[in-house]
């Protein structure tokens, strides 16, 4: 029983786990890219919470369809299943919950409720020369993206294998 447990944890943490890390990867910059820009269009500061929850949902829903699609053919490598519409709503149901809820509650907390995350992390990148290219501002809402983004991967990494691409048993 032991070898079982330690043979299946090691298939889903070692190998899933490491594509489900570069696919993050990967949906990170295309989040942030996107939200960057919505930033810019929307003149967005910390403080604008409506702005940056519409930025921010605009770049997980870009994020979450590229999502989909890796998650379906690389991490859980379940494209000889059909994309019927319950898995395709529990997708969606899933990825709501994670890009609108979870990511978008924890970016706004940490925004406006973390001073002295933002005011740790501004010295770093005034010591990298960076701060020229960073604006304060910018460097808090991504202070913020980070925190919310690994919270609603870990969920994400959950719920995907708990419910969307289930393996059959």
């Amino acid at each position: 029983m032991h070898k079982k447990v330690k043979k299946t944890f090691s298939k889903i943490f070692e190998k899933r786990f490491a594509r489900f890390f570069v696919v993050g990867v990967w949906n990170t910059i295309v989040d942030l890219t996107v939200l960057s820009i919505m930033i810019v269009i929307l003149d967005a500061k910390p403080q604008d919470t409506l702005k940056l929850i519409l930025a921010n949902t605009v770049s997980g829903t870009c994020s979450i369809a590229s999502s989909f699609l890796l998650n379906r053919y690389f991490v859980f490598k379940d494209s000889h299943n059909p994309i019927e519409g319950k898995k395709l709503a529990t997708f969606i149901v899933v990825s709501l919950i994670g890009a609108y809820g979870i990511n978008n509650t924890v970016l706004n907390l940490v925004v406006l409720h973390a001073d002295w995350l933002h005011n740790s992390i501004y010295p770093i990148i005034e010591f990298f020369k960076l701060d020229g290219i960073i604006t304060r501002n910018m460097a808090t809402i991504f202070t913020g993206k980070a925190i919310a983004g690994l919270s609603s991967m870990l969920w994400s990494f959950w719920a995907y294998g708990k419910f969307v691409f289930k393996e059959d048993s």
